[in-house]
């Protein structure tokens, strides 16, 4: 779900940042609350990663390949609210019982904590952004082909698991959207189109039309979409060729 978790990069980064200090040759110097403060932040990514499947696969995480976000309200608002007991808890730990690259590493993720808030609280695209939800669903099984991580058949048997609860989906958009901006909504039709076209992700479309991204940015401040995030499995870029999916979907 797009619009649900807008601070990927600083996640990644964050983590990015513990990976690297964990191989470092020389090791850092640590303190009373370190270890309590590093297992607080796994333990916010993988709650990330549970809400945002679609996310965790594009990262390489594929524990939820076979399941997909939460878009109903309710799910919004269990997000929020989960956001901010993890921000309590950041806030728990005081930054004189951390080392020096742990509290540097404190800031970046009650950052992230805040940003998540905010998007979700007080901008509320969930409430007002159609697109927010057709190309989410789109995405979800865009990632599912792109990514070389399993084999073609273990791929298309959780990408139909997904499939299966995107009406779903849908009917929570008709809930939630309320009085949307016509630039968003002409954005989400014009958006159809051009997924349903192949258009996005064709081999002619590498990336979205700058007059609706600078529309949509104006409008409500939407950060720019990273492509081309790095996977953790061999030959993860490496496109695959919708045929084949069909080819495995008429054997079955």
């Amino acid at each position: 779900m797009r619009f649900v978790f807008r601070t990927t990069l600083t996640l990644i980064a964050f983590a990015i940042l513990a990976s690297c200090k964990s191989k470092a040759p020389d090791k850092p110097a640590t303190a009373p609350q370190d270890s309590a403060f590093t297992a607080l932040a796994g333990e916010y990514l993988e709650d990330i990663f549970r809400r945002q499947p679609t996310q965790a696969t594009d990262l390489g995480i594929h524990t939820y390949d076979d399941q997909l976000e939460n878009y109903s309200r309710q799910g919004v608002m269990d997000a929020i609210a989960a956001a901010r007991r993890f921000r309590d808890r950041v806030n728990a730990i005081a930054p004189s019982g951390l080392s020096p690259d742990q509290q540097l590493d404190r800031e970046q993720l009650l950052h992230a904590i805040d940003s998540r808030i905010l998007t979700l609280a007080v901008v509320r695209p969930w409430a007002k952004d159609a697109d927010s939800y057709s190309s989410g669903l789109t995405n979800t099984a865009y990632v599912m082909i792109k990514r070389r991580f399993a084999p073609p058949e273990e791929r298309l048997r959780k990408l139909i698991a997904r499939e299966k609860a995107m009406p779903g989906a849908l009917l929570e958009a008709r809930k939630n959207i309320e009085a949307p901006p016509k630039i968003y909504t002409q954005i989400a039709i014009e958006q159809i189109v051009d997924h349903a076209t192949g258009g996005t992700h064709g081999d002619g479309a590498q990336h979205e039309d700058h007059h609706h991204r600078g529309a949509r940015m104006r409008a409500a401040g939407d950060p720019h979409r990273p492509q081309d995030r790095p996977e953790q499995q061999p030959d993860a870029d490496r496109p695959v060729q919708a045929r084949q999916f069909d080819e495995i979907a008429e054997a079955a």
